[in-house]
């Protein structure tokens, strides 16, 4: 049976309450007076499973900007208090990377920014409004509830990105894979009928001119754990990672990416995947 939509009245994303939602702003309503943006439409690009084991882009466009974007996917308390808590804790450190400004980016800021990036990504996974679109599981919400840290099965990097006008915001990638990817029989072969549920995610946004990119699976972490951007060398060159820390010390800002980059990056290893299923169920 094919998937319905999410039920934003059900249940709060993270402490599952059956209660009134609020309207969670994805990164976080203080940004407005942060970043100076002037659109009135932005582009969405979600990445799917599709038919016969292969992939699919979906994109949309949507009114206002990345910054006002909401999901009444969160309860009131959870958003007034500690959700609002790793906004504001991640503040001082997020507004210099905002603005490209010089910044000493130590352990602790690492984490409070990943921590930030982890929140951002969990409650973006709703702007779709499918649940086709939410890899990220109810056990991994609460586990970030529980410890307002990062999660042990994620990985998260962070870039320096002049974004020229016009410029995508958002690239979500979500799919259901197993074990080990690279082993064609890991990578489910779905039907129109009987899309299975996603379990690894790689989601991509940046904010003003610090460019975020998060993976994580709650099925086969080994990929993200191993993952060296194959297809994407110069990721390795120009992206830092930020989670699990690697660096005592990151000094802001690195090197700028380009638009190339930019897109590049965001859809690695989604174009690595397809390139396997096809080469499983096609045969090029």
């Amino acid at each position: 049976m094919a998937k319905s939509g999410v039920n934003y009245n059900r249940k709060c994303a993270f402490c599952e309450r059956s209660v009134k939602m609020t309207d969670e702003h994805v990164y976080g309503d203080w940004l407005k007076d942060i970043v100076r943006e002037d659109k009135n439409k932005f582009k969405l690009t979600q990445l799917v499973a599709a038919k016969e084991g292969l992939l699919q882009p979906e994109e949309r466009i949507r009114t206002g900007t990345p910054l006002n974007s909401k999901v009444p996917v969160v309860c009131a308390d959870c958003n007034s208090t500690w959700l609002s808590g790793i906004q504001d804790r991640a503040k001082s450190h997020l507004i210099p990377l905002i603005n490209a400004q010089p910044k000493a980016i130590g352990r602790d800021a690492q984490t409070l920014i990943a921590t930030w990036a982890t929140m951002a990504t969990i409650t973006g996974e709703y702007i779709y409004r499918k649940e086709s679109s939410v890899a990220i599981t109810q056990a991994e919400r609460a586990a970030f509830m529980g410890t307002c840290l990062p999660l042990p099965n994620w990985r998260i990097w962070i870039g320096c990105f002049y974004p020229p006008k016009g410029a995508g915001n958002w690239i979500h990638a979500a799919m259901p894979i197993t074990d080990e990817p690279s082993n064609p029989e890991d990578i489910p072969s779905v039907a129109d009928d009987d899309l299975p549920l996603p379990n690894t995610q790689w989601t991509t946004f940046f904010v003003g001119r610090l460019y975020i990119h998060t993976a994580s699976s709650s099925s086969s972490f080994d990929y993200i754990r191993d993952w060296n951007w194959p297809n994407a060398p110069r990721a390795k060159h120009l992206l830092v990672q930020i989670w699990p820390i690697k660096e005592d010390i990151i000094f802001w800002p690195v090197q700028p990416i380009t638009r190339r980059d930019a897109d590049t990056f965001a859809t690695a290893h989604f174009n690595y995947l397809d390139g396997v299923a096809r080469r499983t169920f096609l045969g090029s």
